[in-house]
């Protein structure tokens, strides 16, 4: 080592060997005492997190065995310190400026990617993010926040070729936090401790508070209506395939009972009515909404930026449509009831629109 310097909260390293080494995020160190040992648990102040894009490579990352070095977390590292073993649940909270929850994360969180999953995956399992649970031992933990609200539900996941070896996420994510103030809530059983957290904008990003609060609160409205709109699809699609198992084993008027709801259901996800002029589009179904809003919400989601004009006269068409379809689908789960009772009656089955639709094994192998 032939030079040594703090940067901020980084200590920067310089070798003889023409290098240097960047020690990220030295505040736990500045903040370390004797005090952690006293308390049951401490939650360290965050250092201010700064807004980027997680990648801007455009291919895959390099081979596992290229030596490279490993950048900082992309978003905000949060540190906590357990004096000793947690007997109940420990959870994480990040909550804006008003005290809205932003994000919550829990010990007992159930994994995000199941065995089955993972082996169904077609890229290298390396490249993936997969976050362990809150840590509830005695000692120093640590969880990164990625700056985003929890992602909506779509009926298609997958991971960009812009990958970060063992940091890449699942996309889409949830909206992005827009810069500003926040607080981050440690909670022990029924004790917590809270801590300021300052997110700011990528400084080579020339993008007012305004123009990032119209992006948020369009991604916001989108979010929502496409994980709506999804469960909905999934919904439906589940039911369908429920009922085509069903209908050989029934007759009479539970078969005609069954077939019409079919028929409705497939009327919702994709109606069979031809436009009333030559120059009209088709009146929107289930499957196409929700395509319209996963598409404007990548758009919208993409970019440091306000929406244009065009992407936020969509929008107001996209949820529009779906706020027209919902009473729909809110009348097909009602159905649903009354057909559950006939089922009964026969001892077969009940319907569930809960249940998640079989998986289509071509569909998935072209994802």
């Amino acid at each position: 080592m032939r030079d040594l310097a703090v940067h901020g909260q980084d200590l920067i390293v310089a070798t003889h060997g023409r290098s240097f080494w960047v020690l990220d995020d030295i505040s736990p160190l500045r903040q370390f005492g004797t005090v952690w040992q006293s308390s049951e648990a401490t939650l360290l102040a965050p250092s201010p997190a700064v807004r980027v894009k997680r990648s801007t490579g455009s291919d895959t990352p390099l081979q596992p065995d290229e030596p490279t070095g490993r950048n900082p977390p992309a978003g905000a590292v949060i540190d906590y310190y357990l004096s000793r073993d947690a007997k109940t649940a420990v959870s994480l909270e990040i909550l804006d400026s008003t005290g809205a929850l932003v994000r919550r994360v829990s010990s007992t969180d159930p994994p995000e990617f199941s065995q089955d999953k993972l082996a169904r995956e077609l890229i290298p399992l390396y490249w993936i993010r997969i976050t362990s649970p809150l840590a509830t031992t005695n000692g120093m933990h640590r969880w990164v926040w990625d700056l985003h609200y929890a992602a909506p539900r779509t009926v298609q996941r997958g991971f960009p070729i812009s990958a970060v070896p063992g940091d890449t996420p699942q996309e889409p994510m949830g909206p992005a936090a827009p810069p500003g103030s926040y607080q981050v809530r440690l909670n022990v059983g029924d004790h917590h401790w809270d801590a300021p957290l300052v997110v700011s904008a990528d400084p080579r990003v020339q993008t007012s508070a305004a123009e990032f609060a119209a992006q948020f609160s369009a991604a916001r409205r989108l979010a929502a209506a496409l994980d709506e709109s999804t469960g909905a699809l999934l919904g439906v699609q589940s039911l369908r395939a429920q009922v085509k198992e069903l209908s050989p084993r029934t007759e009479g008027l539970l078969a005609t009972q069954l077939s019409a709801f079919d028929s409705r259901a497939a009327t919702l996800v994709k109606p069979d009515v031809k436009p009333a002029a030559p120059d009209q589009a088709p009146p929107p179904g289930l499957e196409r909404v929700n395509g319209s809003l996963a598409t404007l919400y990548g758009q919208i989601s993409g970019a440091d930026t306000a929406p244009t004009a065009a992407q936020s006269r969509e929008t107001e068409r996209a949820v529009a449509d779906w706020e027209n379809l919902k009473p729909q689908w809110q009348e097909l789960r009602t159905q649903v009831l009354n057909i559950n009772r006939d089922l009964k009656k026969h001892h077969l089955p009940v319907l569930t629109a809960d249940s998640e639709p079989p998986r289509d094994l071509d569909f998935a192998d072209e994802d």
